[in-house]
């Protein structure tokens, strides 16, 4: 076999990478070796040819702004209910210390 990871593992290492490009990385690694080797053999498609008017970048980038901006409301939530969560707990241990 060309690779002795499983295509999976290599996707997901690129996925990770992807995402996360300010984690360490073991570089010399067989499966980063790998990952970076397969992800040679796909070579990114060019941004003229996925959108190859204005008008279809434009929207393309309204689309992007919409799903950061949904996710920003998501964090944004997730974010009020633990600053919330934390508030009750150190007034309880507060009122707790006072008894």
């Amino acid at each position: 076999p060309r690779y002795s990871h499983s295509i999976n593992e290599l996707a997901a290492l690129l996925h990770n990478v992807e995402l996360s490009q300010n984690m360490y990385y073991d570089t010399n690694s067989s499966l980063y070796t790998e990952a970076m080797d397969y992800q040679e053999s796909f070579p990114p498609s060019d941004f003229a040819s996925l959108y190859p008017t204005q008008e279809e970048w434009d929207a393309h980038l309204v689309d992007e702004r919409n799903v950061f901006d949904a996710q920003q409301v998501i964090h944004t939530s997730r974010w009020r209910e633990e600053i919330h969560a934390r508030d009750l707990r150190r007034r309880a241990e507060q009122a707790a210390a006072e008894e």
